[in-house]
C-alpha cells in the first residue's frame, strides 16, 4: 500500500472516529515517509492531547520538529521520551543520543557529551555512534 493511500484510509477512519489515536499515528507515520513534517506535528499533537505519554508520538513529533528548524521542541520531546522509557534500556539509550545529536545542533556541547555518556551506559552497543557525537562535542569544546 502506497503513503498516499494509507492517509486517505486513515483520514476516512478518522471522520468517523476522531480520536482513533491508531489511525492518527498510522497517518502521521505516512506522513512521516512523505517528509511531511508539518502533518506530522500536526497528527501527533493530536495523539498527545488523547495520550500525553504515547512515545511513538513524541519520537516521531521530535524529528518532525527538528526537521523544520524547532530543534528545542524536538529537545522536549526527546526528554519526555526519556523519562518515559525508564523500564526499557535500549529505548531510552536511544533517545539520549537522539537528544545528543539535538544538542550539538544547537551547540549545547556538555549536554551532548553527558547524553552520549548516558546512552552508552545503558547500551554499550551504541558505542560507536556515542562516540561520533562526543568526538564532535570534545572538538568543539576545545575550540572555546
Amino acid at each position: 500500500m502506497r503513503f498516499d493511500d494509507v492517509i486517505v484510509d486513515c483520514t476516512t477512519a478518522l471522520t468517523s472516529e476522531p480520536t482513533n489515536s491508531s489511525a492518527l499515528i498510522t497517518r502521521a507515520k505516512a506522513y512521516f515517509h512523505l517528509g511531511d513534517w508539518q502533518a506530522v506535528i500536526r497528527d501527533c499533537d493530536e495523539v498527545l492531547r488523547l495520550d500525553p505519554s504515547h512515545v511513538y508520538a513524541l519520537d516521531n513529533r521530535a524529528v518532525a520538529r527538528q526537521k523544520i528548524g524547532d530543534i528545542g521542541g524536538g529537545i522536549e520531546d526527546l526528554t519526555a521520551v526519556i523519562r518515559l522509557t525508564a523500564y526499557d534500556r535500549k529505548k531510552q539509550a536511544v533517545a539520549f543520543i537522539a537528544r545528543a545529536t539535538a544538542y550539538c545542533r544547537v551547540r549545547r556541547w556538555n549536554d551532548a557529551l553527558d547524553d552520549s555518556r548516558r546512552s552508552i551506559l545503558l547500551d554499550p552497543s551504541r558505542e560507536s555512534h556515542c562516540n561520533r557525537v562526543k568526538e564532535l562535542a570534545r572538538r568543539e569544546l576545545g575550540k572555546c
